[in-house]
This record gives structure tokens, C-alpha cells and sequence, in this order.
């Protein structure tokens, strides 16, 4: 297994190591580590979370969207649908495979 430095964006950087699993085994082994230790009470912390979120849009419709979306990502769309001529511009403008 091999580890090198990467660089962390966070306010107070410090480096993250990676691991190069080079076999199943170990492979496995390591992700059920991580499945233990992100599970149980966080995940369903975060379940009861978004849980609470969904039921808020669901009571609350594009109201609760506009405080969610200002919430998380710090804006708060005006308007909230995108209008459908930019929808086809930005389909149009993707490129085809």
C-alpha cells in the first residue's frame, strides 16, 4: 500500500493520504472499516435530516426550496424553474458522444 500527500482545501489544511489497495482482499477489508465507522447513528442522523427537508418541501412547496437553496448554497434563485429557451441553449450547447 502506498500513501502520498494531497492538499486539502479547508481553512486549516493538512495533508490526506491515499491509499492504494492493490487487492480485493484488502480492498474489502478496508471499505467495511469505513461502512462501520459512517454508519449507524450518523447516517441516520443525516436520513432524519433530509427526511425533515423533503417533508418541508412537500408542505411548503417552492417557498421551502427558495429558503433551502439560500440555506445550503448561499443564493436564493429569481427565478426558481430556468426558463425553457435556456434549458435548450444549454442542451444544445453540450456536447454530443
Amino acid at each position: 500500500m502506498a500513501a502520498s500527500p494531497l492538499t486539502n482545501s479547508a481553512p486549516n489544511p493538512e495533508p490526506l493520504a491515499v491509499t492504494r489497495l492493490d487487492d480485493g482482499e484488502s480492498a474489502c477489508r478496508r471499505l467495511e472499516a469505513i461502512a462501520q465507522r459512517t454508519g449507524g447513528a450518523q447516517s441516520r442522523e443525516a436520513a432524519d435530516r433530509v427526511d425533515g427537508i423533503l417533508e418541508q418541501v412537500k408542505l411548503r412547496g417552492d417557498e421551502a426550496l427558495l429558503e433551502f437553496s439560500e440555506r445550503f448554497d448561499g443564493i436564493r434563485p429569481d427565478p426558481l424553474r430556468v426558463p425553457a429557451t435556456d434549458l435548450q441553449a444549454a442542451w444544445e450547447a453540450c456536447p454530443g458522444d
